[in-house]
């Protein structure tokens, strides 16, 4: 007998009557702040205590807050409740504004058979676009938030057994929103007090020209053995984050307010190099050590703020900010467990209504639900080396408050088409800058290699070679066909070896270049791909690696691509539930894809085992639906498995065995 679904593969979301606590029965604390809200609520005058039976109707009048009403039987018992009536005063962040005196209902001696009603006197709004709500305080401090039918007389009512505290209140998630792009907007602008360091060693140059993208210096510094270095320090000279291509052979990369141990673990599940790749959050400092080594080919620095890994720090720094926090393994946690669905092209960063949601869903109800347990919070912080668990758990209860803005989603999505194009706006309203220095090459007496133990930053360089002792020089030509047009096919040769080299690809209708990238060069310093961008614009073509430019190729549109091979052979299986997917079927986790909505069929390619859930199963699902493409898989757990399309999940099978295993 399975039980219901794990909360790890549930999108949760407030709706009327499913969440929130029961009747209760203890005495609650006089004073209710909600963590990292700046939201409180105080009881206001005496409690009202009325007797109650199960054979008689309930209706009784609460002064200055309005009516309380309920049918014969509603009660289990003769008995008596306490009402106990509350006044909210909600911050800013939660976007909710309150309507009037709402109440807290405590069970004596009875508990609930059916719902009670309640009419709550309201005042209204200034606020044309804002929807009548009731905002429900469960026992855990959290809030959600259920829709309430508005009267000819103004009143709120509600029918609901969720007796724990309950304020009417008014909403529109639009507000809020705009709060968050104003917010983006301050920082896109803003500008930060640039670097004050000086005295780099003689045999180092650093380049003057770049753009006021960033703050740059240098300066002379050792590493723990006492060996000469050339530190470059760089500053985001924007209030939002950026993402810096390291290039050459550092002997230490550090980050100001992100330990390495942070840095390494985010790096790890998102699939890139901590010490090649860096997001500089706005304000930040970075430093990179250089030792002296046997060449003088340039160097470049790479720096944008136009990456899906810069615009999702940018905006999720920024919301956590709004919620009232900066911890950093919070911020870190988010960014690897809750996909925003940020995607780059030439037009910049773009994000699409479903995968806001998507990703909404995901930090106010499963990050928020996990994170706010002590015992977890405790284990992220040691798992990253870094935080503080009453931080994070504050934080994820604030997170979780917002869990209306989901609940309210259907009422407000064609209003989010403005929201959509604000932050497509801000978060591609970047520069790129590359930061070039070259060095005096030492005489072969002195050595030159970086030094391979551990970095300020934590971590070594691996012990990296020089390359061949060839110029540098990179050369393009007309690649495959492509989507639009052609591929660039890129072959660098001469570059340092087993290093990252920046790249960005340029053409006639593109001078100023339309996509970046980095290249990996083997032992002897070469490297070669065609897989990175493309373009059906001309006539020019060309691209520019470590500050190397190519040569120039022409060509105009290419032909479309030949067909895509048939899909393989797939299963129906429809889930009992929202259901959450990832790329990572181990731990449930690397990327989150889009939720799989409640009773929707999909199509399944195969099975794996991986993660267990909570009763047990450890069958995994590939999706092959589109949208989900082979990419993303779900437990098993959430699916019927024996052709069922509702009713309830309870001793249904753990897996469809007539799905292939993979």
């Amino acid at each position: 007998m399975r039980r219901p679904l794990p909360i790890p593969f549930i999108a949760i979301v407030a709706v009327l009557a499913t969440t929130g606590c029961s009747a209760r029965h203890h005495t609650p604390a006089a004073q209710a702040p909600v963590a990292g809200t700046d939201t409180s609520v105080r009881p206001v005058g005496d409690a009202i205590t009325i007797g109650v039976s199960p054979d008689r109707t309930l209706s009784a009048s609460i002064p200055d807050v309005g009516q309380i009403s309920g049918d014969a039987g509603a009660f289990t018992s003769v008995g008596s409740i306490e009402i106990r009536r509350q006044a909210a005063t909600f911050g800013g962040a939660t976007g909710l504004q309150s309507a009037g005196l709402g109440i807290d209902v405590i069970f004596h001696a009875t508990g609930l058979r059916k719902p009670l009603t309640v009419a709550f006197q309201a005042s209204g709004s200034t606020d044309a676009d804002a929807v009548p709500v009731i905002a429900h305080e469960a026992d855990d401090g959290s809030w959600n938030v259920v829709p309430a039918t508005r009267d000819a007389s103004g009143h709120f009512t509600i029918s609901t057994t969720q007796f724990s505290i309950n304020i009417p209140s008014w909403a529109n998630p639009l507000n809020w929103w705009n709060s968050l792009t104003a917010k983006l907007a301050s920082a896109v602008g803003g500008r930060t007090a640039p670097l004050n360091c000086a005295g780099a060693p003689s045999w180092f140059h650093l380049d003057a020209g770049h753009s006021d993208l960033v703050h740059v210096c240098a300066k002379t510094n050792h590493t723990g053995d006492g060996t000469e270095v050339a530190e470059v320090q760089i500053k985001s000279n924007r209030g939002v984050s950026v993402e810096v291509t390291v290039p050459g052979r550092p002997a230490y990369v550090w980050v100001e307010g992100i330990p390495w141990s942070v840095r390494k673990w985010e790096a790890t599940q998102l699939g890139y190099d901590a010490n090649q790749t860096v997001i500089l959050p706005a304000g930040a400092t970075m430093t990179v050590g250089y030792t002296r080594e046997r060449t003088s080919a340039p160097f470049s620095f790479f720096v944008t703020g136009t990456t899906v890994k810069a615009a999702a720090d940018t905006f999720i720094r920024d919301l956590v900010d709004l919620v009232g926090s900066t911890d950093v393994a919070f911020v870190a946690y988010t960014e690897v467990k809750c996909s925003t669905g940020f995607s780059a092209g030439p037009g910049g960063i773009s994000i699409g209504v479903a995968a806001l949601k998507d990703f909404l869903s995901c930090w106010t109800g499963a990050l928020a639900g996990e994170l706010r347990d002590l015992t977890k919070a405790q284990q992220v912080v040691s798992q990253l080396g870094a935080g503080d668990a009453a931080t994070i758990v504050k934080t994820a209860k604030a997170a979780g408050a917002l869990g209306w803005l989901v609940s309210l989603w259907p009422v407000y999505q064609l209003g989010f088409g403005n929201v959509i194009d604000k932050l497509h706006e801000l978060l591609s309203d970047g520069q790129s800058a590359q930061v070039s220095y070259h060095m005096d090459p030492a005489p072969s007496s002195t050595g030159g290699g970086p030094n391979a133990g551990t970095q300020p930053g934590g971590g070594s360089t691996g012990g990296i070679q020089p390359g061949n002792g060839a110029p540098a020089a990179v050369a393009l030509s007309q690649g495959s066909a492509a989507p639009q047009g052609y591929r660039y096919a890129v072959r660098l040769t001469g570059f340092p070896a087993r290093t990252s080299v920046a790249v960005t690809c340029y053409d006639s209708t593109s001078p100023g270049g339309f996509y970046s990238f980095t290249m990996a060069t083997d032992a002897a310093g070469n490297g070669f791909t065609q897989s990175q961008c493309y373009s059906a614009d001309g006539p020019d073509h060309w691209v520019n690696a470590g500050g190397h430019e190519s040569n120039h190729v022409t060509w105009g549109g290419g032909a479309a691509p030949p067909p895509p091979p048939p899909p393989p052979s797939t299963h129906a299986e429809t889930v009992g539930g929202n259901t959450n997917t990832w790329t990572n079927y181990t731990n449930a986790g690397g990327n989150q894809g889009p939720t799989i909505p409640a009773y929707t069929t999909v199509q399944v390619s195969c099975r794996v085992t991986g993660f267990r859930v909570a009763d047990g199963d450890t069958w995994w699902y590939r999706v092959a639906s589109p949208g989900w493409d082979n990419t993303y898989y779900a437990s098993a757990d959430a699916f019927y498995n024996n052709g069922q399309t509702s009713g309830s999940l309870h001793g249904t099978p753990f897996v469809d065995e007539a799905v292939p295993v993979c």
